[in-house]
Parts: C-alpha cells; structure tokens; sequence
C-alpha cells in the first residue's frame, strides 16, 4: 500500500519507523541493562529501586514513542487521501509489454499482457480486467472522437488475442 503514497510522505513514515525503532532498542537496552544490575545490586546493597524505576521508565517511554509513530502514521495516511478522484488524471495506454495505468506525475504501471484477464466495451465504457484484483474503467468521453476510441479498442483486442493464456 505504501507504492501508492506521495513520497514525501512515504519518507517521513521511513524516517518515523527507523527512529522509533531505534528508540525502542535504547529503552529495551536499558531495561535488561539494568535489571542486570539489580540482583546484584539487591545482593550487595540491599536497595536497587533506582534500577527499577529506571527500567519502568524505559517501558513506559517505549510505549508511549509506539504510540505516537502508530497515530502519526494515521495521520499521514488521511492527509494522502485528502486528493479526490476528481481532481486526479489518469492515462491509459497500449504497448507491446502490457497495459499502462497512470496517473499524471505520480504513479505508473505496466500490467503485462498475460495479466489482463478481459475487456469488455460497454455504450460508455471500456472496461480492462486485471487479474480479479482491479479494473480499469476507461469512458469513452476520454477520446477525442468515436475513432479513437475503437482504434484503442482494436489495439487492445489484437494485443489481448496474442497474449491470451
């Protein structure tokens, strides 16, 4: 899922997760550190609640640096969904390799030829099937006249006749 995101976005949540890990080791490290130290302590001194404050510490601040990577992952994930469909571009185009979906300036994918597993021409519509996993549905107000659109059309008939499985 994360392909689909900006990549501002997709930085900031790779920077997030390493620091917070490392944040994590640091409060794991000193919670086995010093309970480590604590028996010992215990067996010498008779005292060593220094120890274990400092070990309740560590796990509350791992708990709480969790926290806060989970709810900010949340929030950059909303603020990526803020752009609706409406305003997004898409181009669909035919090429030896496969099918290309993409969306202006952000995203591209080719979807071999084996892949597209139908296509179906509707009165608005042409509809390309993608592995039962997505389709694209491509209206035909896109094209600039009748023509085009059963040129592309032809197009995708001959490159999906040759590939068939």
């Amino acid at each position: 899922m994360l392909r689909y995101l900006p990549p501002f976005i997709r930085r900031r949540l790779r920077i997030l997760n390493v620091a917070g890990w490392a944040f994590h080791v640091c409060c794991f490290w000193i919670l086995f550190s010093r309970l480590r130290q604590l028996s010992a302590q215990l067996e010498y001194y008779g005292e060593g609640m220094g120890d274990i404050y400092w070990a309740i510490g560590a796990v509350m601040a791992s708990a709480l640096v969790f926290t806060a990577v989970f709810v900010y992952e949340i929030a950059l994930r909303k603020q990526a969904a803020i752009r609706p469909l409406a305003q997004r571009q898409f181009v669909y185009s035919l090429h030896e390799e496969g099918f290309v979906s993409e969306e202006a300036g952000r995203a591209r994918n080719l979807y071999f030829w084996p892949a597209v597993e139908r296509a179906e021409r509707t009165e608005s519509f042409i509809l390309v099937f993608i592995d039962q996993a997505a389709a694209f549905p491509i209206p035909l107000r896109a094209f600039a006249n009748d023509g085009h659109a059963a040129e592309f059309w032809q197009q995708l008939m001959v490159y999906r006749s040759a590939y068939a499985q």
